[in-house]
């Protein structure tokens, strides 16, 4: 299933894998994909010559990604990349996830409360969501490239509620934006201010209502 409201003209492409096992045996693959352009609810983005792509798990916990993503823990290994973590908004379901990592806002906001909700977004949104299969080929190609996840699951496969191994996620980030280019990082960062990163990395200017780049992911991830 994939979950696509918005219609987006930019170099942002966001990939979604519904299993976790899926994108473990997928994500050393490469197909080339295309963004949706024009119709209604367009958003245009300013082209600053960047790239980025977003592949988003779903019901992946963090510490499944640390044992299980042995490719892209790697990279970061190799000082390729950084990875943090991200904490999901509540309630941590598909749906009000992906309305707060595209829109940069809280259900309580945005209205998406439930995965029963299905209508346009209301919010300034950043990107189609797709789903395909690929990775390394976008590092050659220029891509920046973020790995995360919607929330991650109880020991009984359960989610939306507080619990830590529900909400916290994993998140990757491959760019030569990145003061460092591979470190371990403590730091989580809300699922709300991911619009705001990628924003970052396209450098172009967030919307006045996604929550903004914290001060010190800023200065900790890309000052040099």
């Amino acid at each position: 299933m994939i979950y696509s409201p918005y219609k987006v003209r930019s170099p942002l492409y966001c990939i979604k894998f519904n299993k976790s096992n899926h994108i473990i045996n997928t994500v050393a693959g490469f197909v080339p994909v295309a963004a949706g352009v024009g119709g209604e609810g367009e958003i245009l983005l300013g082209d600053g010559g960047r790239k980025l792509v977003v592949v988003l798990v779903d019901g992946m916990r963090d510490d499944t990604a640390r044992e299980r993503l042995g490719f892209i823990e790697g990279l970061v290994d190799q000082g390729r990349g950084l990875r943090a973590h991200a904490q999901s908004v509540l309630p941590s379901l598909s749906r009000p996830c992906y309305e707060a990592i595209c829109t940069g806002t809280q259900p309580v906001e945005n209205g998406v409360t439930s995965n029963d909700t299905v209508r346009l977004s209301t919010q300034t949104s950043i990107f189609d969501v797709l789903l395909a299969r690929l990775l390394p080929g976008w590092l050659r190609e220029g891509y920046d490239v973020v790995v995360t996840a919607d929330h991650g699951m109880d020991e009984f496969g359960l989610h939306g509620g507080p619990d830590d191994g529900v909400r916290r996620v994993p998140l990757y980030l491959f760019s030569s934006l990145l003061a460092k280019g591979g470190a371990e990082i403590g730091q989580t960062i809300a699922q709300t201010s991911l619009a705001a990163l990628f924003c970052r990395l396209l450098g172009v200017s967030p919307a006045d209502t996604m929550q903004p780049l914290p001060v010190d992911i800023e200065r900790d991830w890309f000052s040099r």
